[in-house]
């Protein structure tokens, strides 16, 4: 059977502890591109890193994780906001209320626009 070539839309690099031999294992089972999605600003800034040093096999999308709205949510909104040109997906938005109950802190950060 021939090798196919996939993208992984959804990961968290940043997370990953040995992340060349991820990433070597990753192109040796066919995936030509990764996407890889930030939570809050700080992993949004390890984003960036990350696809600037894997250019043209890891690249960007910016997110706010659900779980992740209790720092500084104008700075992680801010940073989306003067950067999403940068992307090429957002990711890590939305509602969550099966993990965490605060409804309206969630509605209310992810209502503001972008």
């Amino acid at each position: 059977m021939d090798q196919m070539n996939l993208i992984d839309t959804h990961t968290h690099l940043e997370q990953v502890k040995n992340l060349k031999d991820a990433l070597d294992k990753a192109k040796s089972t066919g995936i030509i591109a990764i996407v890889t999605v930030g939570m809050n600003y700080e992993s949004n800034l390890k984003v960036f890193k990350l696809s600037e040093f894997y250019d043209g096999f890891v690249f960007p999308a910016l997110g706010m994780h659900p779980w992740a709205i209790d720092g500084d949510v104008s700075k992680a909104v801010e940073h989306i906001e003067s950067e999403i040109h940068r992307c090429v997906a957002v990711g890590e938005i939305g509602l969550d209320y099966l993990i965490r109950k605060d409804e309206d802190l969630q509605k209310e950060v992810f209502s503001s626009p972008l």
